[in-house]
This record gives C-alpha cells, structure tokens and sequence, in this order.
C-alpha cells in the first residue's frame, strides 16, 4: 500500500491498527517492518508540520502563503524563513509584559495572534497610546 502524502492523525492510527494486528497475526517480518517504516515516516511528517505550522490542505502542502507539493520543500522553506529565536526575558522585561499582556512563547513575544523578535515592539504595539 502506497504511503499517504500527508501526515495526520487518523493516518497514522490507521497504521498503528495495521501494524498492531500485524504484529499479533503472523504477517512476516518484512511486511511489520515496512509499517514500522511508514509509522516513523508519517509522525516525523506530523511532528515537522506542527513545529513550523504547515499544513496539507488536500493538494498541497502550505506555509504561509506558498504552496508546494512535496513536504520536504515547505520544510526547507519554513526553516529559511524562520526568524532567530528572541532570548527569554529577565524579571524586569515580564513585569512590563504583564501589564501591557505580551507572552513570551516559542522564542517570540506574543501580543494577541501577533509573533514579535523584539520586546519592544510588542510593547509599542501594546501600548494604548499606539494608533492603529
């Protein structure tokens, strides 16, 4: 069986269950093997498009906004366009991002669905002063 193209939950439960009563049955050993392989394959797939929030829209895979048809692409270009992760901040920096409600999450200061590489300019657009 040709291995799905997208990595997703009931996939890989689907292969788990294969490869369960494969194991419990007396499939050979090369058959267990080969699901053990696809098993490893699909949650490296799934682990690689939850760390950089790609997703496989029935077509294609997506970043962004690029589209692309093999995984491996959208991982090469979510790694070249990943930002340098921000230092954690001291005692100080998370008394002011308390009061102004920025996160620090993942590397990056977090204002709302908004990601930012520096303190402040989550502050700057925190800031009730800010006009938008």
């Amino acid at each position: 069986m040709k291995p799905p193209l997208h990595a997703d939950s009931a996939a890989i439960e689907e292969i788990k269950k294969r490869l369960a009563k494969a194991e419990s049955g007396h499939e050979t050993g090369s058959s267990v093997d080969a699901l053990k392989l696809e098993l490893e394959l699909l949650e490296r797939s799934e682990a690689l498009m939850a760390q950089y929030g790609i997703v496989f829209n029935g077509r294609h895979f997506q970043h962004r906004s690029h589209r692309y048809h093999r995984l491996a692409d959208a991982v090469s270009f979510a790694r070249l366009q990943r930002p340098p992760q921000a230092e954690p901040p001291g005692a100080e920096e998370r008394t002011q991002m308390s009061a102004h409600g920025v996160t620090f999450q993942d590397g990056a200061y977090c204002l709302g669905d908004y990601r930012y590489d520096r303190l402040c300019d989550a502050l700057e657009y925190a800031s009730p002063t800010f006009a938008r």
